[in-house]
């Protein structure tokens, strides 16, 4: 099925389009019965194409943000989850959350605060969960995005782990935080990255 924003493009040509008609049936525009109609679809056609995706452009811009700033930013902002409360290593000086390693089934790698944070090299072939804070959610991540709806984009492309899928249910979720405790915060998976969108 098409895209709410391609679903209102829709209802607006077809909307203009039986004013159209409308307007042939009074005469003033001296059109044929059905032009006007066949305008619209051209027009929205044309529309479609112009575009290049019957999916949802806001979406997709949302997604593409989400994926740029995680990959540019990781190695700055998100330090490895086992180093998140070393004392000996200065943490990210703005830091918007941290990265947890994953294997290639998505599970977590339990690694020891002693372990070694992975040079550049080595990072480009671990893949990482990301645990965003809330603050840096809603402020960098998001921005010029609705937070929550940029959640549901991700949840509905499995991108977001949810803290359950009950309609209705939190994007964000509860999770023991290294260094800081229990704290609310946005849980992204590897997969992103994958995403045939980007």
């Amino acid at each position: 099925t098409d895209a709410g924003q391609t679903q209102r493009v829709a209802a607006r040509f077809a909307l203009v389009a039986a004013a159209g008609e409308l307007a042939t049936r009074a005469g003033p525009t001296g059109w044929s019965s059905g032009e006007s109609e066949r305008a619209a679809a051209q027009l929205f056609g044309d529309w479609i194409a112009a575009r290049g995706t019957r999916g949802d452009a806001e979406a997709l811009a949302a997604l593409r943000q989400v994926a740029a700033l995680l990959g540019q930013h990781a190695e700055s902002y998100f330090p490895w989850w086992h180093r998140g409360a070393d004392d000996h290593r200065p943490n990210a000086p703005k830091r918007w959350g941290f990265r947890r390693r994953v294997d290639d089934d998505g599970n977590e790698i339990v690694v020891g605060a002693d372990d070694k944070t992975p040079n550049e090299q080595q990072a480009e072939k671990i893949a990482a969960k990301f645990y965003i804070l809330v603050s840096a959610w809603r402020g960098e991540i998001c921005a010029g995005f609705d937070p929550r709806y940029v959640a549901g984009v991700l949840h509905r492309r499995g991108h977001l782990v949810a803290e359950s899928d009950k309609a209705g249910a939190r994007f964000d979720r509860n999770e023991r935080l290294p260094g800081i405790g229990h704290s609310r915060c946005y849980v992204v998976q590897p997969s992103i990255f994958e995403d045939s969108a980007l």
